[in-house]
This record gives structure tokens, sequence and C-alpha cells, in this order.
């Protein structure tokens, strides 16, 4: 190392044989049926012309691969991430830099779950500072470079060995291939990338070759080489100063690093590996951005007075108090606030052709319209790293498949930040907190974990189970598409208590209207000759009836068979009085809805054919008396759950600049948008919840302040429909 100080400074990395870890995934028979081992290519119809990315094996990156490998070779797609993380809390400077390895023949629903342990920690990198000392920053900066790549190629040097000649792995069912694991992906956040690809961080792209002045221009620059990268480099060994070296390499916006530790390893492109980072370019990035520069030109009161107003969704954060005064914002709050921001100003786990066109024009529209940040003094400069990083978005998704199995959106919670507790966290935790002894303790209790989460799923799998590391497994019984609890929230409700309670003034009536066109539908269904028998409804005033405040759609993922179902839930909660008499009352929540009118579709497939939208007002079952005087006298099956709705407009064309549809308020004719236009359907009709913003009309719409996000729905007659609010919602609004 140039310049180095006279004493040497010791630097510990802890690993383990990342080729042994291989083998542990390899031969994990949780795994066995979640494996791909060789490429396939996956089309969307019959006549093979528009082709689906889906797991890694589906993608280009495989194929490549697999091309420039002897016959018979399974190609082992290495995907490592790094993220260094905070151990100590409000005291102490505490940390761990974990490298996490895992393998693309895993399938990528799999390997998002930390449970199952598709993610193997291989190692902790130095954290030790550097001491400066007579060193200039430059030096010190490109030792701590020097540094990250000698721990990481010391880690993953048996990795690099055995991509060349290949090594023979064991499956669980005694299968033996042999594998050549080349390393695929690279998860890292942008100051990582620039680390790992050895370019300068802020000015230059990882991935090609355009500068900070290009950032903005929506296009990607030449793509880098890796023997060209390395040669570069190595064209600065001779200059005789570390600020020589550093001149003559500024002009190809690199770092000197002699030996990268993907140098050398067959068939790797350290460029092409660098990940789309979900996290830190989409949600802490330019969704970050967008919200600052929506702020400048919309104000921060009225942003936050729309905020508020939003509607409620089931698994979507309602910003009580706006978004302006929020402070250290995380991801996911980021993430909250992109499911909303379109609404409130006006990632597929499957992509085809198609899609990843829809992407690219996408952005390409953004591109087109960006100035107005300018011009409005909302933004200083678009030359932002993170911009210019969505322009390779679709070219990692055609090479690697869907971003969900690799990218940095796992490392905040759900994910890596998951790792994070349970494999440096909770080591650290049971440590001393002794400098000198804290990694190596956090070794040693994580490698005993190990053995006992191993020797629990050999068991498992002895006894023909399968072992999930959770205290209460998921249950595996298959789900209703709609269901309600079993036992109603509000028993034997009158006709009048619902009209008060829920606001369905004209229960009674619908409920009759049901109840006719029930009977002639079901007769007809019979086949039976003649008209249908006369009956008598008994009076509708005198029954009571079972209430429930909620529904549960149970939706399947309708590009990913292993996927579980996505829970959504819709609210019909009158106003309650809490216990303690000083507290607030709760208030009333009825939920807009989707209606399949046709009656013969299935809960969450796509499109919004055949579907409209209203306010769930009841959910509720006919009383037994009804049912025998009725359905059983003229031998008919009794209905299920039925659901009083109010209407709202059918559904036009999208929107062209918020890609949203619009909907109003539906009006019986004749009383003068009085009287709400609304009916009795069955309970199995409802399709999903939905978001509903306050449609605003007008330039420079201010919201009116007597809207609340309680009486939103009553006071206010036209919405957009948010299709950001989840990835069911996108896949399926449209």
């Amino acid at each position: 190392m140039r310049n180095s100080p006279s004493a040497i400074q010791p630097n510990l990395t802890f690993y383990r044989n990342p080729i042994e870890c291989l083998r542990a995934l390899w031969a994990d028979p949780a795994f066995s049926k979640h494996m791909s081992f060789a490429p396939e290519k996956r089309y969307a119809n019959a006549s093979q012309r528009v082709r689906l990315f889906t797991e890694m094996n589906t993608a280009d990156f495989w194929w490549e691969i697999q091309g420039k490998l002897p016959m018979g070779s399974t190609v082992v797609p290495i995907i490592i991430s790094t993220d260094k993380t905070e151990l100590s809390q409000f005291t102490g400077d505490a940390t761990a830099y974990p490298i996490y390895m895992t393998i693309g023949n895993i399938d990528s629903s799999i390997r998002r779950q930390p449970s199952r342990h598709a993610q193997i920690l291989i190692g902790y990198l130095p954290t030790t500072a550097i001491e400066k000392g007579d060193m200039s920053d430059l030096t010190v900066r490109n030792a701590r470079a020097q540094l990250f790549h000698a721990a990481v190629r010391a880690i993953l040097e048996p990795l690099r060995d055995a991509a060349a000649t290949g090594i023979p792995l064991k499956s669980s069912n005694g299968d033996v291939r042999n594998c050549h694991p080349i390393l695929a992906v690279y998860a890292a956040d942008y100051p990582e990338q620039s680390l790992v690809a050895c370019t300068r961080y802020g000015s230059r792209c990882p991935k090609c070759k355009a500068s900070k002045d290009e950032f903005s221009s929506g296009r990607p620059g030449d793509a880098r080489n890796p023997v060209e990268t390395l040669h570069t480099i190595h064209e600065a060994d001779d200059l005789n100063s570390m600020s020589a070296i550093d001149d003559f390499l500024q002009p190809f916006g690199l770092n000197y690093v002699p030996k990268p530790f993907w140098a050398d390893w067959e068939h790797a492109d350290i460029h092409r590996a660098i990940a789309p980072d979900i996290l830190h370019q989409l949600y802490q990035g330019m969704v970050k951005h967008l919200t600052a520069w929506a702020r400048h030109v919309v104000g921060d009161d009225e942003l936050d007075r729309r905020f508020k107003r939003a509607g409620l969704a089931h698994g979507l954060r309602h910003f009580s108090n706006g978004i302006s005064h929020l402070s250290r914002v995380s991801g996911t709050e980021h993430k909250a606030i992109a499911k909303q921001l379109v609404a409130c100003l006006a990632g597929y786990s499957c992509h085809t052709d198609e899609t990843l066109k829809m992407m690219e024009t996408a952005l390409d529209e953004f591109h087109k319209h960006k100035d107005v940040f300018l011009n409005t003094g909302a933004a200083e400069s678009l030359d932002l790293p993170k911009l210019h990083s969505l322009v390779h978005y679709t070219a990692s998704i055609r090479l690697f498949g869907v971003t969900g199995g690799y990218n940095t959106e796992q490392t905040e919670r759900e994910q890596t930040e998951r790792l994070h507790i349970d494999l440096a966290k909770r080591g650290y935790e049971a440590s001393n907190h002794r400098e000198q002894d804290i990694l190596p303790f956090m070794c040693s209790w994580l490698e005993r974990r190990e053995k006992m989460f191993r020797f629990a799923t050999y068991l498992a799998d002895r006894q023909g189970k399968t072992y999930i590391a959770l205290k209460r497994p998921p249950k595996a019984k298959e789900r209703p598409a709609v269901a309600v609890a079993d036992t109603a929230n509000d028993l034997h409700q009158s006709v009048e208590q619902i009209a008060t309670n829920h606001g369905a003034e004209h229960f009674a009536e619908h409920l009759v209207t049901y109840i006719k066109s029930y009977v002639k539908a079901e007769w007809k269904n019979k086949k039976r000759t003649g008209p249908v028998p006369s009956y008598e409804i008994p009076a509708i005033g005198t029954l009571g009836f079972d209430v429930w405040h909620r529904v549960k759609f149970n939706t399947p993922d309708i590009q990913t068979l292993d996927a579980p179902d996505t829970l959504d839930v819709a609210h019909a909660v009158p106003a309650r009085v809490r216990k303690a008499k000083r507290t607030k009352a709760l208030p009333a929540r009825f939920d807009p809805v989707m209606v399949e009118i046709n009656g013969d579709g299935v809960a969450g497939e796509g499109g919004m054919d055949g579907i409209r939208v209203a306010q769930l007002r009841v959910v509720f079952e006919l009383p037994e008396y009804l049912h025998v005087n009725v359905f059983d006298k003229l031998h008919l099956p009794r209905p299920g759950k039925l659901a009083y709705i109010e209407w709202f407009s059918k559904l036009g064309s999208v929107d062209d600049v918020t890609g949203m549809y619009s909907v109003r308020r539906s009006f019986k004719s004749g009383t003068q948008n009085k009287v709400r236009q609304a009916a009795v359907i069955e309970a199995i009709d409802l399709r999903r919840s939905c978001h509903f913003v306050a449609k605003l009309s007008g330039h420079k719409p201010a919201i009116p302040l007597h809207l609340t996000v309680d009486n939103l729905l009553e006071r206010w007659t036209d919405f957009w429909i948010n299709n950001f609010v989840d990835k069911a919602a996108y896949r399926s609004i449209y």
C-alpha cells in the first residue's frame, strides 16, 4: 500500500469457508422443492411473443453463462450483499460489517424470508478506523478501499477458485452436480456500489461511463467493462505518488485498487452485477427528492392537508399530521408516502417484455416533464446519481429476473435488518460488550444457534415436515377468497339499528329487492318449469340480523404460484364509544370496495372489466326465520353472507395525467342528488378494498378544510382510486 504508515495497524476479519456455506444451502432439504438447476424461458402465451422474467433462471444472465460452461455443468449464481450496522444503542460506537451470501438457484420468495435461513452470514468485515497519522486524506481513503477489497477477496477466494473448474455439490436427494459458483449480483447502497466497482462516489456511475453532468439525461452511458477497468487501474501502477495516480484515474472515474476482489473471477462482471437499490435509490432517494419538490411546488400546508385527508385503507399508513414535520424518515415511511403521493398531487413480482417497456416509458415520461422542478425552483439540479441509476433497472431485470430476491429493499426491516438482528445484534446483546471480545463471541454464539437450527431442520425432514423457525408456523389450510369472522360483531340487530348505526337508510327496501331477484334466479338455475310459486317475505322490520364489521379478502398472487395470498380487509364499522368516558369516541369507518357486477369472477383477478366501485355499509346474514319461511319452503339453496353497499359511478377511462380512475357518488334518479343509489349483494361478489383520495378541480385547488379523514366519503362526491396503494392494486386496477 503506497504511503502506508510505518506502524502496521491490525484489522481483523472474521469469516468462514463460503464453499461449506454453499454446500449447506445446496443440501438443505427445506429448499429442495424451491430450487432451479437449469435456465428456462417462460412466455405469457402459446405464441411465445411475450417473455416472462421471474426467477433468475428465466433471465438472460443464466442463459449466457450456461453457454460458456462445459456440457453438464450447473450455474450457481452467487448473490453477495454487505451493509454496515450499529450494534450499540444510545451510547457506544460498536459496529459490525456483515457480509451475506445466497444463491440464485433458490426461489426469490424463499430468499426474502429470513426465517428460512436462505441468506447465510459468511463473515464480518473490518470496521476499525484507519489512523491518519501523516497520511493525506486521499491516502486514507485509498487505504480504506484496499482494506475492504482485501478482506472481501480473502473471504470469497474459495468461490473464485471454484468458478473456473467447478465443484461437486450434493443435493438433499443425493443428486451430485458439477457446479460453477459465478458472481452474479452484488446488492449494496450507492456508496458501497462505488467502493465495490472502484468508481468515484457522487460523480460517476458504477455500471456505465456516465459522468455527473449526464445523470439527468435519462439515457445510460457506454457500459463499463471489468477488463478495461482493471487495465486502466494497472496503467497507474508505475506512477510514484497517490496524487499522481489519482490525477491519472480521475478522467476515467476510477479509484486505485490494484487487486479488486472480483479480479480473475471467471465470468464475473462486477459492473453488471451491481443490483438495483430499491431502498436507497427509490424510497430513500427519488421518493425523498420528489416529496421535497412537491412540498416546494404545492406548499407544505396544502400537501399536509391533503395527506391528512387521504382516505383510509388496510395496511396503509395514514399521516394524521401530514408529512412536512417528519424527520429522520425511514425507507418504510418513504414507501408509505410513495403509495399516496401521486393521488395526493392529482415493483411486480413478475415482469414481461411489455411491463419492462412500460417502465421505460414511465421513466421517459418523467424526463419529458422534469424541467418543471427546475423552473419552479423546487430543485437546484437534477444531476443525481440515484436518478441516473433508474435507467439501468430494466436491463438488470432482463439479466437477473425480478428485483425482489436481490435488491437492497431487503436491507430495511423486512430482510437484512431482520438478518442484522438475528446474525449480529442479538449476538452483541448476549456478549459482555468488551470491544476485544465482541466479534469472537458473536461468531461462537451464531455457530451454536445455527447448529440447533440445522438439527431441528434435520428432525423435521425425517418426519416429512418442513421446519420454520417461528413460534407460530403459518397455517397450511386453504383460505376462502372472501371471509368473515366465525362470530358476528353485533347480534340480532333490528332494521332501525342498522339504518341508524350504519347509515343504511333503505336497508329493508333493497333487501326485499334482493330476495325477489335471488329467488327468481335460483328457480331458473334449477331449470324448473312454470313460474315461481307464490311466497311471502316476512316483515323485514320485525327481524334481527347478525352483523359483521370486517370482511377479509385473500387475494392470490396472479404472477407467482408459490407466493402467499395477499390479505386485504374492508371495514363497515359504526361509531363506537370507548369504555373510558374521557377519551374520544371512535369514528365510523365504511370503506370503498370493488364489486364483481357479473357475479362470475374470482377475487384477485386482474383488470377492471366487470368491476364497479361501492361503499361498504353493512355485512350481514339473514336470520333463520327468513331462511325457513322463504328459501327452505321453495327448496332453494340458502344465500350466504350479504352486503349492503352504496354505488359510485361506473368506471370510465383512466386519466392520462395521473394514470388513475376517478369516480363520483351515484344518486337515485329524480331525487335531486339526495338519495344514494344502493343495493344488497352477496358478499362473495366483493373483490377487495380500495383507497380513495378527494378529486379536486380548478387551477391549484386547495382541499376544503371541513373535510377530515373520517368524513371524507360522506361530505365529498368526487374521488381518485389510488392504484399505487399496494402491488396487487397496481396489477389489477388498470
